[in-house]
């Protein structure tokens, strides 16, 4: 019995801390990170925005293949693959860098589902109404699936 009621309440304790939307530290951005700056540093940036917030594994690999067709749009095809691949090949790192997948969210495990009220927090406040509009329509779609 005391088994069952131990497991009760941390399924009741894991609800809840599930339920409330974590905490963000303030967004920033390296450009990109281990690479020169260049006509592709908006790419970098917005690939940013979508990594200090993170997500589900499928949503970082979304990001990943989004982060590529801007960098073809701004720059050659071997430039384009080499900077992708530099990020792909990161996830695999036992290092990982500051600004790795979810870096953002606080006391979350870094592949967790994107809680819908994060795009309320107070820390979005700072951002272009491009950024937020960017992370509400990539998130809000996807939160419930």
């Amino acid at each position: 019995m005391i088994k069952y009621s131990a497991m009760a309440i941390i399924s009741l304790v894991a609800i809840a801390s599930s339920a409330a939307p974590p905490k963000l530290k303030p967004f920033q951005t390296d450009q990109c990170t281990f690479f020169i700056s260049g006509v592709w540093d908006k790419c970098c940036e917005e690939h940013d925005l979508f990594y200090w917030i993170g997500g589900t594994r499928e949503q970082q690999t979304e990001v990943d293949k989004k982060f590529l067709s801007c960098l073809k749009s701004e720059t050659n095809p071997l430039v384009a693959n080499l900077m992708y691949l530099g990020v792909r090949l990161g996830h695999y790192s036992p290092i990982k860098h500051k600004t790795s997948w979810s870096w953002g969210r606080v006391g979350i495990s870094p592949f967790s589902k994107v809680h819908p009220g994060i795009l309320k927090l107070s820390e979005l406040e700072h951002l272009s109404e491009n950024e937020k509009n960017k992370l509400v329509q990539f998130y809000f779609n996807q939160v419930d699936q």
